[in-house]
């Protein structure tokens, strides 16, 4: 008899948590999907990246809302079976209080340990890999962003200026600014261009153009009458190392290990 009181207690308990800490999560995580919505709009990533990024985030989000919705459970839970007098049925079944809160303790210990888990091996596993994801994808969105006369720099170390922007997706009066490293960099200047897709990557078809390469030393300007630029060689402008709280806690733990040595 005890055993099916202190399992319809653990069962409320659970339900409730498992209703409020869900709810909390979904509205948080909704409200954060919106705010990482410059990873389409400012640099340049596809839908599917957006998504699956944002989905990576829900064990974040979680694991923050795992202690503090437990406690609220279980002073709902109790509070609920002191008004309904509920907890009667535990001292008339002959448990004692103490064997009461041993239980409550026992029970606490079990969420505990789901956020130990989710803090040191879930959540920094979910979002190395959302770092990875970002930082392997395609800027799949660039050609939508192009807007006429409007300097477009999603990308890292480019910067692009279109004069006309046809629906057809051809290009008119184009102006490309490379940075290469410090001493370089490299200007495009090209009549006509066009946006087109090989093999899942973008390349950027100009016309009647020349390109002026710009170092410490010197200064050299190449015509052509068509060139391929490789939109595919750059990087996103989103951040893809991966933050201190984002790695493995195993691998701060052999950090601390080293550097103590040293």
């Amino acid at each position: 008899m005890n055993k099916l009181i202190f399992r319809k207690f653990s069962h409320d308990i659970v339900t409730f948590f498992l209703v409020s800490s869900l709810s909390v999560t979904f509205i948080v995580w909704i409200i954060q999907a919106v705010n990482f919505l410059d990873l389409v709009s400012d640099d340049g990533h596809s839908l599917k990246v957006y998504f699956y990024y944002v989905g990576l985030n829900l064990p974040k989000i979680f694991s923050k809302t795992v202690i503090f919705f437990y406690f609220i459970s279980i002073f709902y839970v109790i509070n609920k079976y002191i008004t309904s007098n509920e907890i009667i049925v535990f001292w008339n079944n002959g448990i004692k209080k103490i064997y009461f809160i041993n239980f409550v303790l026992k029970f606490s210990i079990f969420f505990l340990i789901l956020q130990l888990v989710l803090n040191s091996y879930i959540v920094p596993k979910s979002q190395h890999l959302g770092r990875i994801f970002i930082k392997e994808s395609n800027i799949d969105f660039l050609p939508k962003l192009i807007s006429e006369k409007k300097f477009i720099n999603v990308v890292k170390n480019l910067t692009i200026f279109v004069e006309e922007y046809k629906k057809d997706g051809n290009l008119k009066k184009i102006y490309i600014n490379e940075i290469i490293d410090e001493n370089k960099s490299k200007i495009i200047v090209s009549e006509s261009g066009k946006i087109i897709k090989v093999d899942n990557k973008f390349i950027l078809r100009l016309f009647n153009g020349g390109i002026t390469n710009i170092n410490k030393d010197n200064t050299f300007t190449l015509n052509f009458s068509e060139t391929d630029y490789d939109l595919s060689n750059f990087s996103t402008k989103s951040v893809t190392r991966s933050k201190i709280q984002e790695l493995n806690s195993i691998v701060l733990f052999n950090c601390l290990k080293k550097n103590i040595k040293l």
